[in-house]
């Protein structure tokens, strides 16, 4: 809602809160301030009805009234802040526990609130004048949307020739797949999922007019964001051929419409396509129209949004059709076609902007075509295309592309808005972390929990609720996706990222420095949120005043800048992110004490080592990274930060004394217990907020004299955390935790625990903890009645085993257990594979990881046709790393043939990979000289594709490396 209403919906609730008695306003000044929050309140309803049309089909004198109330809620946030802080800090100043020194402090904080209540006093009137001021323009100011009156580009769409299509084969026939299943006799709800651009009007359209001469009567009806379900209703029937009835059907309700659908159906066998549904309460009501008459009728829906999706197909016969971007390969096809008219016309100069071009397109087949139309009619000169992809002003193709990806935008809740617009301050194509990307929404305050929500969800929670729903609506594209469906990181479309920046350039949400102009910096209004994405740029930024900072509330440089301003100039800073700037040293945060409002700062990967002591100023700080920097010691005031909930640091950092005040800690990473005293492991306790907690040891703990006294006081720290949800105690290599087998954990709250180097798997590990859903474990050796005490952890979705000695005994997964597993791996690190799944196990396993050493396998287990891979009915992808140390070529290549035809044997599209791995480099050679590192199919594939990838390393610490980053990295919370 910051589109447009600015800071109003924080800066109210403050308002109150300087109503409190505490502060001790004269009642002329609690007066006004009551009064402006009235005020203010007033224009927050008006601007919140402004917020709901599009900004650019808005009159001009409401842009420019909405933008001043804007700008002044921020002004007035600051002003409100700034004096919260100096009394709090007043507050602290005076606790010192000499008394001379509390004596004189006592006197200076009299004068200073004085000072600071005459201050909030004049500074209130004058923001009042202005408010005025802009209240009584209000007036004059009507909202309406400009008339505009533009042909929908879907449109245009359905009538292109279907020769003209490229990469449709696929999509249509597997449609028309899901359309025959089931009979002839049921009914089916087919809905195509997908950002908008990406086709689904054209592929349901090809589908429809396929299959159409199969069915009674048929009817393909746009539907749109804002319909008129009366004039939906009666295009229905006109498609259905019912123009008899037409000049009385335009006087009926929606329910004589209905009616009249459902009857004219009632017998019939149809087929009937709803396009660009947006609402589930659209959906519905045209659901009850078309009867489930049992002829084999059809139903088929477009959306872009998932719950929409979802709502169309909540009985088991139907089905969600998820459409992807075109291929690379698609995508040339598509794009040279159109200009050149045959696939390999392109000119060997514009083949390398070509490719820029595609990039920018990302699959998207109305944007391909849109830019190739462009190019079609232009001389073939690479000036003339990058000219193009520079700049898509003045295309008629390209406005309507920009259209459909406004619809989507204006389409999003107020609150979306504003947190979609905040990823237009990471530079294209940059790859986002999801977490850190939440805590930053929670900085800035985006993230406002209604009076329900407060009761029931975390801002966390409701952060992260807001991050899905994005994804759902396909604004934001997920990167990495985890085994529970959640993403960890994630990227903006170029072309959705163009739309953002150019919105919030209008409204001056954020501002960007780029290569070597100022762009999107007007000088007239005020920075807010400051972007640097070049170090090309590090010198106007050096250069930057007081004035020019004073009101940013986030600066993000990327890239290799050396330099930054005062950080003393960002008096209104809430968010601070220096990671990954290498050059960034101590001298550059020597004034970070003086950013009194900072909520989030990132210093991870900079050269930063060490904190200055006034780190203790920054008393709203919630989240710190010091991930990569060259920190070793944390400064003994950090103790005094007491709204600190996330602090993220290396292993090898020393804690100061007196953690436990850290009350509001929820997450820490990672700590090494090596480091740090008996007495740092007992004031973990005292931490009872933790959420999310990391250990590490760095030498064989088990050999210490006092191991005892230092695990019972883990142990007893560790059940003091009720509200832990994710537990890693991991040591480095050659180190051992056997010191926790004989202890009693309880964990009611905890979803994931990693455990490293222990003998046999503790007996805590069981079927109580009923919350599990992540489990990782490096031990020596697992029994069957192991195996067996795991496979009744219910809620399991993910397991990792690392067996460092392994056993000759052969494991077997039942039918029983393991019923919830989506992703598991199994690491026979000094082993061959030494485990069988039988018919029925693991029923929802998707993809499954391998990690054996050929020789043992031979020898111990005569290979793997027997593995039973076939009998996990639902995995899709399987992944095989084979060490070959000690094994001959044809050993090798044996046991790979008899992965490839288990996988063979397998009833679905098994996604295949097996990677060869050694010590010795003879076999890297081998493996080259017989082009093993070349990607290649099964050659026994039959009806069962199958892909193949075979990477060879020699090198063990790669290959370690490579595991780690293949497997769900650890995530910073569950």
């Amino acid at each position: 809602m910051e589109l447009v209403t600015g800071t109003m919906g924080t800066l109210l609730p403050k308002l109150g809160q300087l109503l409190k008695d505490e502060y001790n306003l004269q009642a002329g000044v609690r007066k006004k301030i009551e009064s402006l929050s009235r005020e203010l309140e007033s224009v927050h309803a008006a601007l919140r009805k402004i917020g709901e049309m599009p900004w650019e089909q808005l009159d001009e004198p409401v842009k420019l009234w909405a933008g001043d109330l804007r700008e002044a809620s921020y002004d007035l946030e600051d002003i409100v802040d700034t004096f919260l802080v100096q009394l709090d800090c007043l507050q602290i100043a005076a606790s010192d526990t000499q008394p001379l020194r509390r004596l004189r402090e006592k006197v200076s904080k009299l004068f200073a609130k004085t000072k600071a209540r005459h201050n909030i006093d004049a500074v209130i009137q004058d923001i009042d004048k202005k408010l005025q001021e802009l209240v009584a323009r209000r007036g004059n100011i009507i909202a309406k949307p400009a008339v505009q009156t533009t042909i929908d580009p879907r449109v245009l769409s359905l009538y292109r020739n279907s020769s003209e299509l490229v990469g449709i084969d696929g999509p249509m026939e597997e449609l028309i797949r899901m359309l025959a299943i089931g009979g002839d006799d049921q009914t089916k709800v087919i809905s195509i999922f997908g950002f908008g651009g990406l086709g689904k009007t054209t592929l349901a359209k090809t589908v429809y007019d396929k299959l159409k001469s199969g069915f009674d009567c048929m009817a393909f009806v746009p539907v749109g964001q804002n319909p008129d379900m009366k004039k939906v209703l009666r295009d229905i029937l006109i498609d259905l051929q019912r123009t008899s009835i037409y000049s009385n059907m335009m006087l009926w309700d929606e329910r004589q419409l209905i009616n009249e659908v459902q009857e004219f159906l009632q017998k019939k066998r149809y087929l009937i396509v709803i396009d660009d549904v947006w609402d589930v309460r659209v959906w519905e009501l045209l659901r009850h129209s078309l009867p489930t008459n049992h002829l084999g009728s059809r139903i088929i829906t477009t959306t872009r949004i998932l719950s929409v999706a979802e709502s169309c197909c909540r009985r088991t016969e139907d089905h969600i059709y998820k459409m992807d971007p075109l291929s690379d390969l698609d995508s040339q096809k598509l794009f040279f076609q159109r200009i050149f008219g045959s696939d390999d016309g392109c000119s060997t100069h514009l083949k390398k902007i070509s490719m820029d071009i595609l990039k920018r397109c990302g699959g998207l087949p109305l944007a391909i075509l849109t830019l190739s139309s462009s190019l079609a009619n232009k001389p073939m000169l690479a000036e003339e295309w990058k000219e193009v992809l520079r700049s898509s002003s003045g295309h008629d193709s390209v406005e309507s592309m920009n259209q459909i990806l406004s619809l989507s935008f204006h389409d999003l809740p107020h609150h979306l808005k504003t947190c979609l617009l905040y990823l237009s301050i990471f530079p294209e194509d940059y790859v986002i972390e999801t977490e850190q990307l939440v805590w930053r929404w929670i900085a800035e305050g985006f993230i406002i929990p209604s009076e329900s929500e407060i009761l029931c969800k975390s801002e966390l929670e409701l952060g992260n609720a807001y991050f899905n729903e994005l994804v759902n609506r396909s604004m934001i594209q997920p990167v990495d996706i985890q085994y529970d469906g959640t993403v960890q990181t994630c990227r903006v479309h170029d072309m959705i990222l163009e739309l953002i920046v150019s919105i919030s350039t209008k409204v001056n949400f954020i501002s960007v420095l780029h290569q070597d102009e100022m762009r999107f910096i007007d000088y007239k209004t005020k920075i807010r949120r400051l972007s640097v994405q070049s170090d090309r740029v590090e010198k106007l930024v050096k250069q930057m005043s007081r004035d020019d900072l004073s009101h940013v509330r986030s600066f993000t440089p990327f890239g290799s800048v050396k330099e930054i301003p005062h950080l003393g100039y960002f008096q209104a800073l809430r968010v601070l992110d220096l990671g990954s700037c290498r050059s960034i040293e101590n001298n550059h945060i020597e004034n970070l004490g003086w950013l009194y409002q900072l909520k989030y700062l990132d210093l991870s990967r900079t050269s930063i080592s060490e904190l200055p002591r006034q780190i203790k100023n920054l008393r709203y700080l919630e989240t710190l990274d010091l991930r990569g920097c060259d920190i070793e010691e944390l400064p003994a005031t950090i103790v005094g930060i007491q709204n600190l909930q996330r602090l993220l640091v290396n292993t090898s950092v020393k804690f100061p004394d007196k953690i436990g005040r850290m009350k509001a800690l929820q997450l820490l990473l990672s700590v090494s217990m090596s480091c740090n005293p008996i007495k740092f492991v007992e004031e973990l306790g005292k931490l009872i907020q933790m959420r999310v907690l990391n250990i590490t040891f760095s030498k064989p703990v088990d050999m210490v004299d006092e191991v005892r006294k230092y695990t019972d006081s883990l142990v007893s720290s560790l059940n003091e955390l009720v509200n832990l949800e994710s537990l890693k105690i991991d040591p480095e290599e050659g180190c051992s935790l056997d010191s926790l087998m004989g202890v009693y954990l309880t964990f009611g709250c905890l979803k994931k625990l990693v455990i490293g180097y222990i003998s046999t798997i503790p007996k805590w590990i069981n079927p109580s903890m009923r919350n599990l859903v992540h489990l990782e474990l490096k031990v020596d050796v697992v029994q069957e009645e192991d195996l067996q005490s795991l496979e009744r952890l219910h809620c399991l979705l993910y397991l990792q085993l690392e067996m460092t000695d392994g056993s000759s005994k052969m494991l077997t997964v039942g039918c029983k257990g393991f019923r919830c597993l989506r992703e598991s791996q199994y690491i026979w690190k000094n082993d061959g594979m030494g485990l069988v799944f039988l018919e029925g196990a693991m029923p929802k396993l998707q993809t499954l990881h391998l990690y054996f050493r050929t020789q043992e396998t031979i020898a111990n287990y005569s290979g793997v046709d027997g593995s039973g891979i076939e009998n996990l009915s639902h995995l899709e992808r399987l992944c095989i790393d084979v060490d070959c140390s000690g094994s001959t070529r044809e050993e090798v290549e044996a046991v790979e043939e008899s992965i490839r035809k288990a996988a063979d044997r397998h009833r679905t599209k098994l996604i295949l990979e097996i990677q060869r791995w050694c010590e010795a480099c003879m076999i890297e050679e081998e493996a080259h000289d017989d082009n093993t590192d070349v990607p290649r199919r099964s050659t026994n594939r039959r009806a069962n594709p199958v892909r193949v990838a075979f990477r060879v390393r020699a090198d063990r610490r790669s290959r370690n490396r490579t595991r780690r980053n293949r497997t769900t990295a650890p995530s910073a919370s569950t």
